[in-house]
């Protein structure tokens, strides 16, 4: 049944709340919802006139947070990068040579309707596979994410791109060779005056960050504005580092420092800055990381498809606030989740190695914490009505033990049957409530085949680099 009044309630078998900073499964229990606001969880069943969402057999959860995505990048690119034939450096050569020319390529041709469809698809994917809050990173002038963002219901934190770099070359030894030509000041500025428009916006569900490309791309004098700004304006910050070697080197060779330790030099390192990525870090770096509280955005899948393991018990391990994140490869956090354990299992060769609880509590409440927020990631009165409704009664995740451990070793998005943020159900059934998926599909698909069609005509991309079968 369908939420439609002020106050409703969700009925869950099984209610995943934390009690004294442990996991508990609370059973036959009510998530009461008023407003955008959970009011209560309780056994007591609410009056019979009171709308209920419940099902045979419910996991509840809360919404999962997404510490680090590319929404435009996971709709446009899908199916291109996997077993990509790119010569060494793998990952520079993806990054510089396909996913930003291209993503240029969607600037310059398309309309923004045409844009806005790719972004809306991206978006829609990440929904349903159970991220309530959303930390994106966007060209900046893609500001057509928050519009999206608005249309779909989802709480969205937007970080425009900032970098000094205005663009890379690979010459035949795989060396990266940076142009330096971008107005910083102006990208900053632009920023700025995004947040004064868009931060608070949708009722407070859409947020502006500052979104700081890379450690290689971007200059000292920028990095260090961006730290004044934030302090000033009082935002987050978000920014890929350490992501490859190549990044590693040329700081290095510019800095005589690691990445970290280059951040840690321009005053960048501390509570509100989300790392994305952690591939390359030393144990020196590892210490500068836990001693300025920063978060880390572990992203397995994108850099298991190259043949590159990154822990999250490496991060986590050393007690640095380690939150999931999709990237722009496998949009739904569950996959995520159960990659992230699977790999962290192999890496410290040990089978209570990043438990399913300890990876739900990674994309629940350490996401939240990393955007200081204490009002999303729990089940507990006062918080944000976001949250999951997972339908149980499937065979694959039938007979149940721990619903919790059921879900994120067998299970899927296909098994979140509703989602629901700031008190309004925005996924029902698996499907969105509030646009037409069909159309968004056609209209994206369309859009992409655009996008594909000049970036073959280019020589960006073909079927024999990115390992494509023959289609007649």
């Amino acid at each position: 049944m369908e939420a439609k009044s002020e106050t409703f309630a969700v009925k869950g078998t099984w209610v995943l709340v934390v009690e004294d900073g442990e996991p508990v499964l609370k059973r036959d229990h009510y998530v009461r919802i008023r407003g955008n606001t959970i009011e209560a969880v309780s056994p007591d069943a609410p009056s019979a006139t009171e709308t209920v969402i419940e099902h045979e057999q419910a996991l509840i959860l809360p919404g999962f947070v997404n510490l680090h995505s590319h929404c435009l990048n996971g709709a446009l690119f899908r199916g291109i990068p996997d077993d990509a034939g790119f010569e060494e450096p793998w990952l520079a050569r993806i990054i510089y040579q396909l996913l930003l020319p291209m993503a240029e390529i969607t600037l310059q041709t398309l309309s923004p309707e045409e844009a806005r469809s790719i972004v809306t698809l991206g978006m829609l994917d990440i929904m349903r596979g159970g991220t309530t809050t959303l930390v994106d990173q966007w060209n900046v002038r893609q500001e057509v994410y928050f519009d999206v963002a608005e249309e779909l219901g989802i709480r969205a934190y937007g970080a425009p791109t900032i970098m000094s770099s205005s663009g890379v070359q690979i010459d035949d030894k795989g060396a990266l060779n940076f142009e330096f030509k971008s107005n910083e000041t102006a990208l900053l500025d632009n920023v700025v005056a995004m947040h004064r428009r868009r931060d608070g916006s949708a009722g407070d569900r859409l947020r502006v960050m500052l979104g700081p490309h890379a450690p290689d791309t971007c200059s000292p004098e920028l990095l260090r504005a961006i730290r004044e700004t934030a302090n000033r304006i009082g935002c987050p910050v978000t920014i890929h580092l350490s992501q490859t070697e190549e990044e590693v080197e040329t700081v290095f060779q510019r800095h005589g420092m690691t990445p970290v330790e280059y951040l840690s030099s321009v005053g960048l390192l501390g509570r509100d800055l989300i790392a994305a990525h952690c591939v390359r870090v030393t144990d020196r770096d590892l210490g500068l990381m836990a001693e300025a509280d920063i978060s880390v955005a572990n992203c397995v899948v994108s850099f298991a498809r190259a043949g590159v393991n990154v822990p999250y018990s490496r991060t986590a391990g050393r007690g640095i606030r380690t939150g999931i994140g999709t990237d722009s490869h496998a949009m739904a956090l569950i996959e995520e989740m159960r990659i992230a354990g699977f790999f962290s299992k192999l890496h410290e060769g040990s089978a209570t190695a990043a438990t399913a609880h300890e990876l739900v509590r990674a994309a629940t409440a350490t996401g939240a914490a990393a955007l200081r927020r204490n009002d999303l990631g729990r089940l507990a009165p006062g918080c944000k009505a976001d949250l999951l409704v997972i339908d149980m009664a499937r065979p694959h995740l039938q007979p149940v033990w721990d619903p919790v451990k059921n879900l994120i070793w067998k299970g899927s998005a296909a098994d979140i049957t509703e989602v629901i943020v700031d008190g309004k159900v925005v996924v029902k059934n698996g499907r969105s409530t509030l646009v037409d998926e069909k159309a968004v599909m056609r209209d994206a698909s369309a859009a992409a085949a655009k996008v594909w069609r000049i970036a073959e005509q280019r020589g960006l991309l073909s079927r024999a680099l990115c390992a494509g079968v023959r289609q007649v």
